[in-house]
């Protein structure tokens, strides 16, 4: 998928999101401008994570899984593919966008 597909480490995201979105547009060769840059500093700034509340999810209920099959099942393929190949091909650093890729972002 080369460069239009950008993998995001989630904990990377909730831990450090300016850098995120930073390596984001490194990846996808884009320009992040100083205006767009604030503005989302001033939201994230506004916007805490859980600000109304954790969310509560039933997977078992709602979905007929465990938490267990979720870790187990749901990401194998996707794990298999590209976040191994990831992990041996680059060394993490600080502010990478990560090696585990719990979610992704397409350009």
């Amino acid at each position: 998928l080369g460069k239009s597909f950008c993998d995001v480490q989630f904990t990377q995201l909730c831990k450090d999101p300016m850098a995120v979105v930073r390596g984001i547009y490194r990846h996808f060769d884009k320009k992040l401008s100083p205006e767009a840059e604030r503005q989302m500093e001033t939201y994230l700034k506004n916007n805490k994570r859980f600000k109304h509340g954790k969310p509560l999810v039933d997977l078992e209920g709602t979905f007929g899984v465990t938490e267990r099959d979720m870790k187990l099942n749901a990401f194998v393929d996707y794990t298999k593919a590209f976040v191994m190949q990831k992990q041996q091909q680059q060394p993490t650093s600080p502010g990478a966008l990560g090696d585990e890729g719990e979610s992704a972002v397409k350009g």
